[in-house]
């Protein structure tokens, strides 16, 4: 199961100009013992009944027109 949360903001300087910011959040239960990326000989990411979580955030500008 997986779940994801975000929040962001908006601040309008016109009628078709603005600023944005946001912070989203992923979270993931992981399978125990459970490995990611992979190769012949090393794993990158291991698991051990674990909860992945992944954090962005943006910031931008949006123009209407």
């Amino acid at each position: 199961p997986s779940l994801t949360a975000a929040i962001g903001t908006r601040y309008d300087f016109s009628d078709n100009l603005s600023f944005i910011t946001e912070i989203r959040s992923y979270m993931t239960l992981t399978k125990s013992d459970e490995n990611l990326f992979c190769d012949s000989t090393n794993c990158f990411a291991r698991f051990e009944n674990s909860v992945w979580v992944d954090t962005n955030i943006a910031v931008g500008i949006a123009y209407r027109f």
